[in-house]
């Protein structure tokens, strides 16, 4: 029992990673560089959770035409 509560206690303690996916190149870059934008000032504006460091993961789908 005490190991898996310390084992709990290590995931809990470390940092947050989100990521996301979206158009930053070709047809469709108008609508995924806004939402890159609005991510990023999100995490401008919380960068913390509950004591985790929040990091952000991105991916350009690159799609193109």
């Amino acid at each position: 029992m005490g190991v898996a509560a310390l084992t709990a206690a290590s995931t809990w303690a470390a940092d947050l990673k989100v990521g996301f996916i979206t158009s930053l190149s070709g047809p469709v870059s108008s609508l995924g560089i806004p939402y890159d934008k609005g991510m990023k000032a999100a995490l401008a504006y919380k960068s913390e959770l509950g004591g985790r460091k929040i990091h952000l993961i991105q991916l350009d789908d690159a799609l193109s035409s």
